[in-house]
């Protein structure tokens, strides 16, 4: 668990970090960059092992990489050009909802009462922390049904992506998928990428320190607590720890970027925090033995 509560908070300065990036960076661009960057940082294990790996479990491999990257992730970006990042903070909200929905019904996950509580708590304090400061662009619901898409193929990797890990170390997992995701993108940052001026101004330092941390910290390191934490701990109590995402990011905001919570917004991360804590705590009590 601990791990994953790591990875998190990597993830979450991702917010702070991109907005330097994209100081120079195309949006899309910047998420090609960051898996280029981890994909060479990961490439020595990814040659070790990727020969040995069987074809069935090398299939589900691409299908995971597909899936976490060009789906998930920049699906996320194209769909923040549509509608406000507010949204898309309250849509990541959501997928412990989602982790619940979609293990019921294609996974055979049987959900407690509590975690239905405890998610929807965490749903609604997500909303809080949005609400209590100010909205920042229009809602769109064709950029929302990005989001929401991009959040649905992230639960989906998780659940597969423990599956292959019964079968591989978390290490090797991440190097394959970090790899194969690098090379995936490529077609997609093709096609949405909309401004290359990057390569015809002077070089942004900050912007490209910003991209460097990007990519070793968020994507290689990140991904790989993320994915270790993720071998040992249980689906939903994983879905309930990726609510302190944007609350982390609300809390680097204020740190770094000098940004102020409002009472409302403090409010909605005590619950985020508490739904957290509280499934965590029932989680580890269904675990114990009698």
């Amino acid at each position: 668990m601990w791990y994953m509560i790591l990875a998190l908070l990597i993830w979450a300065s991702s917010f702070t970090a991109g907005k330097y990036a994209y100081t120079a960076f195309d949006p899309v661009l910047t998420v090609q960059f960051r898996l280029l960057i981890a994909g060479c940082i990961a490439l020595p294990v990814f040659v070790k092992h990727y020969r040995q790996i069987d074809k069935a479990l090398s299939k589900k491999l691409w299908l995971l990489a597909l899936l976490n990257f060009p789906i998930a992730l920049m699906l996320q970006f194209v769909g923040l050009k549509y509608t406000s990042a507010s949204s898309a903070v309250t849509i990541v909200g959501a997928e412990p909802l989602f982790v619940m929905l979609i293990g019921a019904l294609f996974f055979g996950q049987k959900n407690h009462w509590y975690d239905w509580v405890l998610g929807g708590l965490a749903f609604f304090g997500i909303v809080l922390l949005v609400t209590g400061g100010s909205l920042d662009g229009t809602v769109s619901v064709f950029g929302s049904l990005l989001l929401i898409l991009a959040g649905l193929a992230f639960v989906f990797s998780m659940f597969w992506g423990k599956d292959v890990m019964q079968q591989i170390d978390a290490k090797i997992y991440t190097a394959m998928i970090l790899v194969l995701g690098a090379l995936v993108c490529i077609p997609f940052s093709l096609v949405f990428t909309e401004s290359w001026a990057v390569f015809l101004q002077p070089v942004n330092p900050l912007a490209f320190g910003a991209v460097l941390y990007l990519g070793v910290a968020c994507s290689w390191l990140a991904y790989w607590l993320f994915n270790k934490g993720l071998q040992s701990t249980p689906t939903k109590m994983s879905a309930m720890l990726i609510v302190l995402e944007p609350v982390f990011g609300v809390l680097f905001a204020m740190l770094i970027l000098g940004e102020k919570l409002q009472w409302l917004s403090a409010i909605g991360v005590v619950m985020v925090i508490g739904s957290t804590i509280g499934s965590a705590i029932l989680h580890n009590k269904q675990t114990k033995p009698v």
